[in-house]
């Protein structure tokens, strides 16, 4: 299996208090380049607690720690929705360029992770830890849809494939299809080395998948109401300089 034994319970444990009455979970991935105090991590909690309707939301994020310091960092400041993610041979401790080789390894770890909580039964709004949540987004999501997922460039037709899509914010319900699509999206890493996760979306076997039940979402219209990404520069601490003023 994907995770040890002890880790398994716990992960299923930690599920079960974070989620939903429709199992639903906020998940969010973080490494020690945001956990370090008053760094992106800060900024993403307290983003939740001063939104418009978000403080509610807290209880059901789900921390995903990459290394022992992340999670050290996370189980202080937001206990009991941390969960530490081992990753063998890999060291995924420090700040990641999106050009790094590391980097697309971590991206489908996280692919992958997120294909498991689908195994599990549970549904999940995957957010970069990278953004500030304005507002509460679930009311504004499009009903009975098993994939949303945010688009860097949005053509005007929301059920288009031509889209450009941004991993860093997705919603996807968990049934029989979705967990079919991440198998398939997961094997895709084999099929097309060096690419990123989001790459595969744009690949023609990929698409016409992705064609039968994805709903695509603007950064520039819907998903700009209620997320505004603060990744706008490299180095993380000039981000959390900028964001903090």
């Amino acid at each position: 299996g994907q995770f040890e034994a002890e880790d398994s319970k716990n992960l299923e444990t930690i599920l079960r208090e974070a989620s939903t009455a429709e199992k639903t979970v906020i998940v969010t991935m973080m490494n020690q380049a945001y956990a370090d105090l008053n760094s992106t991590f800060d900024v993403f909690l307290e983003g939740f607690q001063v939104g418009d309707g978000t403080e509610k939301l807290l209880r059901h994020v789900l921390v995903v720690c990459l290394d022992e310091r992340a999670y050290s960092h996370c189980v202080e400041v937001f206990p009991h929705r941390c969960f530490l993610l081992r990753t063998t041979s890999i060291d995924f401790s420090g700040e990641r360029l999106f050009t790094v080789g590391d980097y697309l390894e971590m991206m489908w770890r996280r692919t992958e992770f997120l294909g498991s909580l689908l195994k599990l039964g549970y549904n999940f709004l995957f957010t970069d830890m990278d953004t500030v949540w304005l507002r509460d987004p679930f009311p504004r999501l499009i009903p009975d849809v098993d994939f949303q997922i945010a688009c860097d460039r949005f053509n005007g037709n929301s059920s288009g494939t031509r889209n450009y899509a941004d991993g860093g914010f997705k919603f996807v319900v968990a049934n029989h299809r979705t967990i079919e699509f991440y198998k398939y999206w997961y094997v895709s890493r084999l099929r097309y080395p060096g690419n990123n996760e989001q790459d595969d979306n744009k690949m023609k076997d990929l698409r016409q998948v992705l064609d039968d039940w994805t709903a695509y979402f603007s950064n520039e219209d819907r998903a700009r109401e209620f997320r505004q990404p603060i990744n706008c520069w490299r180095s993380l601490r000039r981000q959390y300089n900028k964001e903090r003023g």
